[in-house]
């Protein structure tokens, strides 16, 4: 009799706890749909802006190609041929790549170069030349990580 009194004194008091926990009224599951309702928003908010990034990065192709065109002066022994340009969403930043040649120093290297409103303050931030002073397969690694 004992351990029936004991059993049930432990089924009552397992429902009572349980009966704390349990959403009787479903407000914990509409909160559940409205939270993953905000996260699909903002993931979406987030995929568009990246896309927008993308877009704008690119729709400055023709004008930097077009300032590299200019900057290659004639009479000047620096050639720059533009390779690529792409937005980065690890830096949040358009980049583009060039290949530069100078027939009077003898060498040629590839930079990569952060765009602004104009290429005409550009520095290369990676870069690798055929001296081997930077290794380009570091400067490939780099650019492909930046294309993530």
């Amino acid at each position: 009799m004992n351990k029936i009194i004991n059993y049930c004194a432990i089924v009552i008091i397992c429902l009572l706890i349980s009966s704390c926990s349990i959403d009787w009224n479903d407000k914990q599951a509409d909160l559940l749909k409205e939270q993953n309702n905000k996260i699909l928003v903002l993931n979406k908010t987030i995929e568009e802006l990246k896309d927008k990034n993308k877009q704008n990065c690119l729709n400055h192709y023709d004008q930097i190609k077009k300032e590299i065109v200019e900057n290659n002066k004639e009479g000047y022994t620096t050639i720059y041929d533009l390779i690529e340009v792409f937005y980065s969403e690890s830096i949040n930043e358009c980049i583009f790549t060039s290949y530069v040649r100078d027939d009077f120093f003898k060498y040629s290297w590839k930079g990569a170069y952060k765009y602004w409103v104009s290429i005409t303050n550009w520095k290369a931030f990676i870069g690798c030349n055929n001296n081997k002073e930077w290794d380009c397969d570091i400067f490939d690694n780099k650019i492909k990580e930046l294309k993530k």
